[in-house]
């Protein structure tokens, strides 16, 4: 864990404080600069995973500001779309600033898949809400994902946002657009605050409850590393609780 944490440390370009605990996904909190990574069972936390969380993490650390957080709350955009977009938007430039991170993520998150993390077995992948669609096709690039004409110039506008303003704007024109178009909610959704059914947690730091029943360790122990000594790590449980709620400033993968 310790390696990791350099790891991370060094793609981020500062001395966040990482922490490793029993929870569904990773979390980085922009405001207190901690980087949350979860304690999984062997077969689920593969290296690829592993590096593709840390990756994905540090995207949020380097290019989403506090700020950005706390306009969404003032404008009352709705957590999940903003979280989705937003990490379309980093993970884009987290492959750009290193170039390594394009394999990883794309081994990291076909096995994401093959584990059913984004709990898609159940029920045809069509049958999604359109943010979740645009959700799983970003971070997979699966061609087979369907989307409608009407939908796709969507999928175009997630690919092409470059700054924080353009995804708090596009969060707000697509929840309108889903909301004045039923058609793009899927099944069983009536309420779009309710939409989002895949583990992406919104930007206020709550995990929920395991909603895919991942074969999580039967563990409670939190380990966190400062990067003060480098070497040292002790178990804590004042920064986070072990749900994961770190306040209003957290982005989850």
């Amino acid at each position: 864990m310790k390696n990791k944490s350099t790891l991370a440390k060094l793609l981020a370009e500062e001395d966040i404080f990482v922490v490793h605990k029993q929870m569904d996904t990773a979390y980085f909190n922009t405001k207190s600069r901690e980087l949350g990574l979860p304690i999984w069972k062997d077969e689920l936390m593969t290296k690829d995973t592993y590096d593709l969380l840390i990756g994905h993490e540090v995207g949020h650390a380097l290019w989403t500001p506090l700020d950005m957080l706390e306009e969404a709350q003032v404008r009352g955009l709705n957590h999940g779309f903003v979280n989705i977009l937003e990490d379309a938007r980093i993970e884009k430039k987290s492959k750009e600033k290193y170039p390594g991170l394009i394999s990883v993520f794309t081994r990291g998150y076909a096995n994401l898949m093959k584990r059913d993390f984004f709990g898609i077995s159940k029920k045809p992948i069509g049958s999604f809400g359109l943010i979740d669609r645009i959700n799983i096709f970003m971070k997979t690039g699966d061609k087979s994902i369907p989307f409608s004409e009407t939908e796709l110039p969507w999928v175009e506008k997630t690919a092409k946002t470059k700054t924080p303003a353009d995804v708090l704007d596009l969060a707000e024109e697509l929840y309108k657009f889903m909301e004045k178009n039923p058609e793009t909610k899927g099944e069983n959704f009536e309420n779009l605050d309710d939409l989002i059914s895949i583990p992406v947690p919104g930007m206020d730091g709550e995990l929920g409850e395991n909603p895919n029943n991942l074969s999580l360790p039967e563990t409670g122990d939190e380990t966190s590393e400062t990067g003060e000594t480098g070497d040292e790590t002790s178990e804590t449980g004042d920064e986070t609780s072990e749900t994961g709620e770190t306040g209003d400033e957290t982005s989850e993968t």
